[in-house]
């Protein structure tokens, strides 16, 4: 992923009609404001919060903003001063933000610090003040993004018998086997752990295989043939005989493989009662429904892949400074997850150096996805690309059918929360595709 812009460490000079600022930009889109204000401005503000107070107190003898002021400050100094200085910092930042662009990311949460430093009628106040700004999203230029054609699979006839072999492998009747080892043509329920990534990766959890050729990895297939169940067993992923695709993109694996589980099935007939269980008609139906969901499922290939170009080449191209605040809440739940699940993995590894990788990894990730989710918005903005609600009933639908992990991080949403998902995977895909297009 490429990094971040520097940050800048040197301060600018803001003037307006009664304050000096030097601004400093900090990491997370902060902004630190070093502020001299005048005493006319500071003059107003504590003319201000003695009326302020006036109004809020009772004094005996006098009605509500009539007692003098003497008697106010010697009564509540403490308060006085206090809204004194609120309304010095309130007025100082008000005035420059509107000479300046530099506005706040949200209005209840960007304020990080307010510390009146010195207070004067006579000479002015002193203040420091940090917030959190919008990040400086760069204007997209179209034309930098080249897409490499991705050559589209061709359904052949070996997909077609596969498809319907697994869509007969969902209406199976199941039995479980305890009484011998793994043997060809069983299928297993799957944990998968590389062991040689730190911190230790989970490549599938209760994952069901077919163990026969073709179905799984041969390296895999070979290492649990004649094992058996709650065995775990170690081994480096191979590249398969006949792959096609770059040397380069493979890289061996050293994995812990955990049998979980080992059955035997018995497939249902080709017949008109299999047919009807898919919804459709009659079974000579059933190879051309295949045949158009392998295709769609070919041209959804290509997208994503022109898709995962665009990224890479956005992420690249436009780097830009993230407001933390957006990351802070997520990054603490998703590291807090990740340490639990590592822990109940059985991992040996000291859990301070694994939280500093899975913090590293996850700061990596949420500053990703975010980055790539403002420049798509950028995108949206500049040619009027509009989500329909439709839209949104169709990207709910897709995600019904995604893994259990993708499922259940949706389930622990809110319904706002959920919507606001779905919106945001719209918006991103068509702003992508739109690039890549």
């Amino acid at each position: 992923m490429s990094q971040n812009p520097p940050v800048s460490t040197e301060a600018e000079e803001v003037k307006t009609a009664h304050t000096t600022a030097h601004v400093q930009r900090l990491p997370g889109c902060r902004i630190k404001l070093d502020i001299q204000v005048d005493a006319e401005a500071t003059q107003a503000a504590y003319a201000k919060a003695l009326k302020n107070i006036s109004k809020e107190v009772s004094l005996p003898g006098f009605r509500k903003g009539k007692a003098p002021d003497a008697l106010i400050v010697k009564q509540y100094g403490k308060h006085v001063t206090r809204e004194w200085h609120d309304l010095i910092a309130n007025a100082a930042f008000h005035e420059f933000l509107q000479t300046t662009n530099l506005l706040p990311f949200t209005r209840d949460k960007s304020i990080r610090r307010v510390d009146v430093k010195s207070a004067s009628r006579e000479t002015g106040a002193q203040l420091v003040l940090e917030y959190e700004t919008n990040p400086a999203i760069p204007k997209i230029d179209k034309a930098q993004i080249k897409i490499e054609p991705f050559p589209r699979h061709v359904v052949s006839e070996k997909d077609i018998e596969e498809r319907i072999h697994n869509l007969q492998l969902h209406y199976a009747d199941w039995s479980i086997v305890n009484d011998r080892p793994i043997q060809e043509g069983d299928f297993v329920d799957l944990d998968i752990v590389a062991i040689d990534s730190h911190p230790q990766r989970t490549i599938c959890e209760d994952m069901r295989f077919e163990v026969a050729q073709g179905k799984m990895g041969n390296w895999m297939r070979k290492l649990l043939i004649g094992r058996n169940v709650n065995e775990s067993i170690e081994g480096v992923s191979e590249r398969e005989e006949g792959d096609e695709s770059p040397a380069a993109d493979f890289q061996p694996t050293q994995c812990r493989i955990t049998v979980k589980a080992l059955y035997s099935s018995q497939l249902p007939a080709l017949d008109e009662a299999f047919a009807k269980k898919l919804g459709v008609k009659e079974i000579g139906e059933l190879r051309p429904k295949v045949v158009e969901e392998l295709n769609r499922r070919a041209d959804t290939e290509v997208k994503d892949r022109h898709r995962a170009q665009v990224e890479e080449q956005l992420l690249r191209l436009y780097p830009f400074d993230v407001p933390s605040s957006i990351i802070e809440e997520q990054k603490r739940l998703m590291v807090a997850e990740r340490l639990h699940h590592l822990k109940q993995s059985g991992t040996t590894e000291p859990m301070e150096q694994l939280r500093k990788e899975v913090e590293n990894a996850v700061d990596q990730e949420l500053n990703r996805a975010y980055r790539l989710f403002f420049l798509c918005r950028s995108v949206a903005d500049a040619n009027n690309i509009q989500v329909l609600q439709n839209e949104i009933y169709d990207e709910m639908g897709r995600q019904m059918m995604v893994s259990p992990e993708q499922a259940m991080a949706f389930q622990k949403m809110g319904a706002e929360e959920v919507q606001s998902k779905l919106y945001v995977n719209v918006l991103s895909r068509k702003a992508l595709d739109f690039l890549a297009s």
